[in-house]
């Protein structure tokens, strides 16, 4: 029977972002079980007759973990529910939208917006939350909203002044919801953003080392 696989990513605690896992526990077993994981997912790869890609950065990944050549198929986004509202004037708060997670490097966004003396609404919620709470202490501009509701969401996206995208994300959905309420995304230059983020029209790319 012909298989055929749909890949968000390969595993990016062994393949590619292993350094955001290196705490604790869970860390140390990563460490472990890192390259008898990687044999065992390079030898299971073999088994799919054709890849398929959520974004350009994808393709060249399973390139380099499997050897394999990938077709890029975007995910559907609901651009025709995340649309602009004119009648909404846009304020000067930054917006974070994800997991709060190690990779997600909500971390740098926290720290430039207290670098800037800036407002930033963070929605969202994971293991990090804690941490992040500790480093934005004492800064009163940086708000965590936890899980909003789609039309809180739709509103924040309508009137931000821009979406912040510290991470190396796969594809990055709410990079494009943002962009199809008109709203201007700040990512890093890698990953699935240079497939959506038109640089200097829709947002801006920053290298790595910038904050």
């Amino acid at each position: 029977v012909p298989h055929l696989c749909y890949c968000h990513a390969p595993a990016r605690y062994v393949w590619s972002q292993s350094a955001q896992y290196r705490g604790g526990l869970r860390g140390l077993g990563l460490r472990v079980v890192r390259g008898r994981f990687q044999d065992w997912d390079r030898r299971t790869a073999a088994n799919v007759t054709r890849f398929l890609a959520n974004s350009t950065h994808i393709a060249s990944e399973i390139e380099r973990c499997y050897e394999r050549e990938a077709y890029v198929v975007h995910p559907p986004v609901r651009t025709d529910l995340f649309t602009p509202d004119q009648t909404l004037d846009r304020n000067d708060s930054w917006l974070i939208v994800s997991a709060l997670e190690p990779y997600k490097r909500i971390d740098l966004a926290v720290e430039a917006a207290m670098r800037r003396d800036a407002r930033l609404i963070v929605v969202g919620t994971g293991s990090q939350k804690q941490t992040l709470l500790a480093q934005a202490r004492g800064a009163a501009g940086v708000e965590f909203r936890g899980r909003v509701s789609l039309q809180e969401l739709l509103e924040l996206y309508r009137t931000s002044r821009l979406l912040l995208y510290p991470q190396v994300e796969d594809f990055g959905i709410t990079a494009v919801e943002a962009q199809s309420c008109g709203m201007p995304v700040v990512a890093r230059g890698a990953g699935g953003a240079l497939d959506s983020v038109r640089d200097g029209e829709t947002g801006c790319l920053y290298d790595e080392d910038a904050v």
